[in-house]
């Protein structure tokens, strides 16, 4: 007589389809499927990719959604206003990686934060397209500010994370990784601004919305390439402190918007305020780093030194943040753009297509030459995304933030030449 089939076999073949769903971090780092890198940073190429075709899609006609006449499809306000707010905008995604990384290091991990922060992204886009108004400015541009400042955070450290130490493959690695930003900021004002003068504003916004939902959409898909890589936050936050965070969270926001509907806060004036918020926040940060007991003196030093870089890249990528801002308004006022007797859209004159590309040349080689060293600590997606932070951290109408690029290769946990921190990979041979 045969006896009733024990449970045991089926329960162990569930839990081994269980652990195969979840890939080794051994086994992605030694993989070579992608170009001769590991796998998953082909879905980190894709989410970028169409991340940099919302990003800059949406900000190269943003400025003339605001100051563009009713009659043309825009909101009617004064170009003051107008390059007040794409300033104020520019500086807050920036400063919102502080938030973003220290999300990803206290809270969520730096892959849930990814994940979220697309999201928002793409709700931010989708409310542009149809919201009416200001509504959708202000709601639009909220969502894709701090989402922005999540993905950024965590996008390139988790590129680094995908390495061993000391792997020759790294540099190549983060090159495609900038090859997938560069397609989208390429392609995305081309598309968005084509869209914006034949068929509105919204069109061009949606158009984004789009970009973002097919990055998020493969992202999602391809999840559980990541294995644990970013699963789990690297410092997490107590949970008798998590209520306090929230409280403050909530008192932040509550007055932000008694200080708007009050007027303190205007479209005239909130650049300057971010500017403000910047500096203050430039501050802490220094004092933080330099008052610390958990570095060392070298490291000390090396923050010192980095201070006068933090100042002279701060003015230069404020300078050339302007594309968005005064750059755009001489385009569209002042620039012939007759090109055999058609008139291309505004935004199609802008550096951004371009210049996502033209940091790349000038650090590579620093990190390359130091790609044997390696990093004997990695730093978290806090620190990193301080750091990269700091570097071009002034904002509004007069003096936007940097560029998204050079962020990306300071904010990394392998490529960050231009970093205070002293265990990133590229210091020792590029910032002496």
């Amino acid at each position: 007589m045969v006896g009733p089939k024990s449970a045991t076999p089926k329960a162990c073949r569930c839990n081994s389809d269980v652990m195969s769903d979840t890939v080794p971090t051994s086994e992605i780092r030694t993989d070579h499927r992608f170009f001769g890198q590991p796998l998953p940073l082909a879905n980190l190429f894709g989410v970028e990719m169409w991340e940099r075709f919302s990003f800059y899609g949406m900000q190269g006609i943003l400025i003339y959604y605001l100051y563009y006449s009713v009659a043309d499809g825009g909101l009617g306000l004064s170009q003051v206003a107008a390059t007040s707010i794409v300033g104020a905008y520019g500086g807050t995604v920036y400063l919102s990686t502080i938030v973003g990384a220290w999300i990803a290091d206290r809270l969520l991990g730096a892959e849930r934060t990814l994940f979220y922060s697309a999201v928002l992204i793409m709700f931010g886009h989708i409310a542009l397209a149809i919201l009416p108004g200001f509504v959708g400015v202000g709601v639009g541009l909220i969502c894709v500010a701090f989402g922005s400042g999540g993905l950024k955070a965590t996008a390139t450290s988790m590129v680094g994370d995908l390495y061993k130490e000391n792997d020759d493959r790294r540099d190549a690695g983060f090159s495609l990784f900038y090859m997938g930003i560069n397609l989208g900021a390429l392609v995305g004002p081309l598309l968005t601004g084509f869209m914006q003068t034949r068929y509105g504003f919204h069109w061009g916004f949606g158009l984004a919305a789009v970009g973002m939902f097919l990055g998020l959409a493969q992202y999602t898909i391809y999840r559980k390439q990541f294995g644990d890589i970013g699963k789990t936050p690297p410092n997490p936050l107590p949970a008798d402190l998590r209520l306090r965070v929230v409280g403050g969270a909530v008192l932040a926001i509550v007055v932000v918007a008694v200080l708007a509907t009050t007027g303190v806060i205007t479209t005239g004036n909130m650049s300057d305020i971010v500017v403000g918020l910047t500096i203050f926040a430039a501050v802490v940060y220094f004092a933080v780093i330099l008052t610390s007991r958990h570095i060392t003196p070298v490291e000390r030093s090396r923050v010192w030194s980095f201070i006068p870089m933090f100042l002279a890249s701060a003015v230069f990528w404020s300078l050339f943040q302007q594309q968005f801002t005064m750059v755009a308004v001489y385009s569209d006022t002042r620039l012939n753009r007759s090109l055999f007797g058609w008139d291309f859209p505004p935004s199609w004159s802008s550096p951004s297509t371009r210049s996502s590309s033209s940091s790349s040349p000038a650090c590579s080689p620093q990190c390359g030459r130091s790609s044997g060293r390696g990093n004997r600590r990695r730093p978290s997606s806090s620190r990193a995304a301080r750091s990269s932070w700091a570097s071009h951290s002034c904002a509004s109408s007069r003096w936007p933030v940097a560029a998204p690029t050079v962020h990306r290769f300071s904010a990394s946990s392998a490529s960050c030449c231009c970093s205070p921190w002293p265990n990133c990979s590229c210091l020792p041979s590029a910032c002496h």
